[in-house]
């Protein structure tokens, strides 16, 4: 886990060595234990080490391997396997890297590599043989990998901070992400970032430039949307569950391999809980850190204690305290390394166990990402499961379904019912009228509104596309919540130099659990259903039976209330450096929201939020660029 930087000067003129050098500070976080650059003519390459695998010199980057030069960020999960492969093909190898893996294999599939690999990553690959720089990112983006054109040159990195320093280079607020993210409540849902000619490879995508062409081409190279279904008859329910959980067994295996001590994010839901236990029994005494709260509703440490007992972990905890937001600057500091600004404290709760983590030098932490969106975790795939079997004519079934889920949240049958019409036959209508009602807030400026009105939420109650569990499932893991959340999970390990790694997003056992039928998922009202039955055995039965979702949960709602000196003084702030966005009516609705008059406003939050990013990137909407960030004294 590292931190790459790049620049191609398509005019042919040489790369100064200092401007790979000013990159590589800006993200001395993401790999503190070494450093270097290389630059060939009008190719450069620079990283950041944070060391993982064979912890000697013989992993320093760039490394160098024949006609190839590499920086890369991420894992390859499987370079042991690859390895004993390539040497059948008469390929010897000088260290214990995974990244001297990744050039064998580049060097005997060529781009098909890619193929072969089963991990996380963003790589950078100079081949001076065919005079290409051959760029790509893992399947689901797990690792960032961000890009800029400045004039006549391609500059590439892991955090657009990196670009802030860089000769020419304009710092320029995207509004139409702004809008995206206070109006419309999306983040990271396609190529763009918060700063204007910044954009961020796709998932799952490539990019080759060819240096005596001077030709810059980007093409998909995995395409998760080809998973078909299989049918009933193929797999039953049980045998469904039983691979996957050999799957998720392997994957876990794979992501255990470490020459640095490993520990994992616990939260007591089911996901991380399945980690944790399957962990433990692979290696024995396991890290465990969890996020807790005094506050009700907001607290998962009694499901963390039942886990911890089970495996006999060695379990850390953490208490974060929402003051220190803005009393100890930790929201700016949060939003400077996000590279944008956050929708919640759940951030602040993710940013504490993995300060946690580091203090106690786990410097490898498992997490349970991923597998909300192709196992129905959201609360909105009963919606569209009962939506397939409407459609299907199934209705004694959906009926059924109905029941038991209400059952399973203590709620009644009839309320359900209404959710669910409401759900078919107003659904966009509801959608357009919420959207609409959202729109109209008064502390949203006009023109600013008028002018984005046109852009749609990717909130799956705004696609028509989506009919069916697979189809929402895709949605979320390409577009609408995984993205943000890989984004968000990178960024706040990689502040404390921690690698953080996903099982649940092993290629193999998500493509598995995308083409299973809807009811091994949904179940008697209930979710996850082949990962509880799978992991049965293995977990505190209070787990299994456990309906509830919390995740990095924070009582952002009871502190931006009961703070109201604090918070009236950061709306004020943001007003006056978002003029043309937001105006001074956001302090009244707040004094509303406080005489409880109106609800809870997530913007909020999101006003402040921007606010600091905009301090942290030193940035403004001004017109006049001389003229950056302002304070109320």
């Amino acid at each position: 886990m590292c931190g790459i930087s790049a620049i191609i000067n398509k005019d042919n003129t040489i790369v100064e060595p200092n401007l790979l050098d000013s990159m590589n500070n800006r993200i001395i976080h993401r790999g503190p234990d070494d450093s270097g650059i290389f630059v060939d003519g009008n190719i450069g390459l620079g990283h950041r080490r944070l060391s993982i695998l064979d912890l000697s010199s013989a992993g320093h980057q760039p490394m160098a391997y024949q006609d190839y030069v590499i920086v890369y960020n991420g894992e390859i999960y499987n370079y042991i396997e690859l390895k004993v492969e390539l040497k059948q093909h008469g390929y010897s190898f000088t260290s214990e890297t995974d990244t001297e893996v990744i050039l064998a294999a580049y060097d005997h599939w060529g781009q098909d590599c890619l193929n072969h690999f089963n991990g996380m990553w963003s790589f950078v690959l100079y081949d001076k043989k065919k005079q290409v720089v051959f760029c790509s990112r893992d399947r689901f983006g797990i690792k960032p990998f961000c890009y800029t054109l400045i004039n006549n040159s391609l500059y590439i990195g892991s955090e657009v901070k990196q670009f802030l320093d860089l000769p020419g280079f304009d710092a320029q607020i995207n509004k139409e992400i702004v809008y995206k993210y206070l109006v419309n409540n999306d983040l990271n849902t396609d190529e763009n970032t918060f700063l204007q000619n910044v954009f961020n490879l796709k998932a799952g995508h490539q990019m080759v430039y060819d240096i005596k062409t001077s030709i810059l081409t980007k093409t998909q190279w995995y395409y998760l949307n080809r998973v078909k279904p299989v049918a009933k008859k193929d797999i039953t329910f049980t045998d469904a569950s039983s691979k996957f959980v050999d799957l998720l067994n392997q994957s876990v295996t794979l992501r255990l391999r470490s020459d640095v001590k490993l520990g994992s994010c616990l939260s007591g839901g089911l996901d991380s809980s399945s980690i944790v236990c399957i962990a433990g029994s692979l290696m024995g005494k396991v890290h465990t850190v969890t996020s807790c709260y005094t506050q009700e509703g907001y607290d998962e440490q009694q499901f963390a204690d039942l886990v911890n007992k089970k495996i006999n972990s060695d379990p850390h905890k953490v208490y974060p305290d929402l003051n220190d937001l803005i009393e100890g600057g930790i929201l700016e500091k949060i939003n400077y390394h996000q590279d944008q600004p956050i929708f919640s404290a759940s951030h602040f709760s993710e940013y504490k166990v993995f300060e946690t983590a580091a203090e106690n030098k786990l410097i490898v932490m498992l997490d349970g990402q991923g597998a909300d969106e192709y196992l129905a975790g959201y609360g909105e795939f009963f919606m569209f499961f009962w939506k397939n079997l409407f459609l299907n004519g199934k209705f004694s079934t959906l009926y059924k379904e109905i029941q038991k889920r209400s059952k399973s949240q203590h709620l009644s049958t009839l309320s359900y019912v209404h959710r669910f019409a409401n759900f078919m036959f107003l659904g966009n209508l509801k959608e357009k009228v919420l959207n609409k009602k959202s729109k109209s807030k008064t502390y949203f400026n006009d023109d600013f509104i008028n002018k984005y009105a046109h852009i749609k939420s990717t909130n799956p109650g705004n696609t028509e596309e989506i009919k069916n569990i697979m189809d929402l499932s895709k949605h979320e893991l390409l577009t609408y919540s995984l993205p943000y959340q890989l984004h968000s999970e990178d960024r706040n390990s990689m502040m404390h130099s921690v690698e953080s790694r996903l099982p649940f997003l092993d290629y193999r056992l998500v493509e598995f659990c995308l083409s299973l039928p809807d009811d091994y998922k949904i179940r008697n009202g209930i979710t996850k259903a082949i990962l509880r039955k799978g992991m049965e055995d293995d977990l505190p039965e209070e787990i299994i039976h456990r309906y509830d979702k919390m995740g990095f949960v924070a009582p952002d709602i009871i502190w931006i209330k009961e703070n109201p000196e604090i918070i009236k003084k950061e709306l004020k702030d943001a007003v006056l450096n978002l003029k043309g966005i937001i105006n001074e009516n956001i302090i009244d609705e707040y004094e509303n929201f406080i005489k409880g008059n109106v609800p809870y406003a997530d913007v909020f939050f999101k006003a402040i939020s921007l606010n600091h990013w905009m301090r942290a990137f030193n940035v403004s909407l001004n017109v006049n660029p001389s003229i950056k960030y302002a304070k109320v004294s």
